[in-house]
């Protein structure tokens, strides 16, 4: 697992140029992460692209108490619509739990001709979802609303034995990230930048780390010092600035069994219930993906 998580940083690194953002070194002035006490637990890189295309990309590795867990976040710029990459690795016990995915930019109901970024990645997402030596995400096992809500329709996720997933799940992570790789690479930057990408991205990014039960055990291994700093990078410093007044998932705790793969979550304390948590409000409004016009 160590092996790709670094054959895919330097993969992507490469092939995008991506270059050191120093606006992170304020949190971790030299990439190490710290546990509570102080003790090194791990790395952090930021980068980006002077292209605009990918504005902010964070590697993480962080080992502690018998777990490892390894990220790579790729968030686009908002002059493409291309979906942003999620990896995530997660060792304990002998289990592996991963999840591999495209996150999309828009609501697919609303923009159905989004759907053509994930077209080439279908069948290979269903071939996973039917592996009986790999436990389905999707139909077992995880009964985390924010879990499921922030999968899209070709996420490679599951959970497994370590020699399963050494046996048959790199070639297919390494797939979806190099399909990624090639809609960036052939996708043109606009002009200008894509109408409600910029808001509603940050609104996902937010999100996606505050209320995601993997991250949250991603950065329960830190303390809550540290976490809270890890949180801000790899929400890129960048808040949204719309709020609503739902109840948030975060609000609940989370647990996740390595064994089973099943993530659970308790209800909130009443006295949370009333979180705010962020919502987006608008969408951008597109005719066609750009990656699909130049092939």
């Amino acid at each position: 697992m160590d092996a790709l998580f670094f054959e895919l940083t330097e993969t992507i690194n490469a092939k995008l140029r991506l270059v050191s953002v120093r606006k992170a070194e304020k949190a971790f002035p030299d990439g190490t992460v710290p546990d509570a006490a102080g003790d090194p637990v791990g790395k952090v890189r930021v980068k980006n692209s002077k292209d605009g295309k990918v504005a902010w990309s964070v590697s993480t590795r962080i080992q502690a108490k018998g777990q490892e867990v390894m990220r790579i976040s790729c968030w686009c710029g908002e002059t493409i619509d291309v979906p942003h990459l999620q990896v995530v690795m997660d060792c304990k016990d002998g289990f592996a739990s991963f999840c591999a995915d495209l996150i999309p930019r828009y609501d697919m109901l609303t923009k159905p001709e989004h759907l053509c970024y994930f077209d080439d990645l279908n069948t290979l997402a269903l071939d996973l979802r039917n592996n009986p030596r790999i436990g389905n995400s999707f139909t077992t096992g995880i009964t985390s609303l924010t879990y499921r809500g922030g999968l899209s329709p070709v996420a490679l996720c599951g959970h497994c034995s370590m020699s399963v997933f050494t046996a048959e799940v790199p070639d297919k992570i390494r797939l979806l990230v190099d399909t990624w790789l090639q809609l960036v690479a052939r996708t043109p930057v606009a002009s200008m930048p894509i109408p409600g990408l910029a808001h509603r991205d940050r609104c996902v990014r937010h999100n996606y780390e505050d209320l995601h039960p993997l991250n949250l055990q991603h950065h329960k291994i830190c303390g809550p010092e540290v976490c809270e700093s890890l949180k801000q990078v790899m929400q890129a410093f960048d808040p949204p600035t719309r709020y609503s007044t739902v109840a948030a998932p975060s609000s609940r705790a989370t647990n996740l069994d390595f064994n089973t793969g099943t993530i659970t979550e308790s209800a909130p304390a009443p006295e949370l219930q009333a979180r705010a948590s962020l919502a987006p409000d608008t969408h951008a409004e597109t005719t066609q993906c750009k990656a699909c016009l130049v092939q």
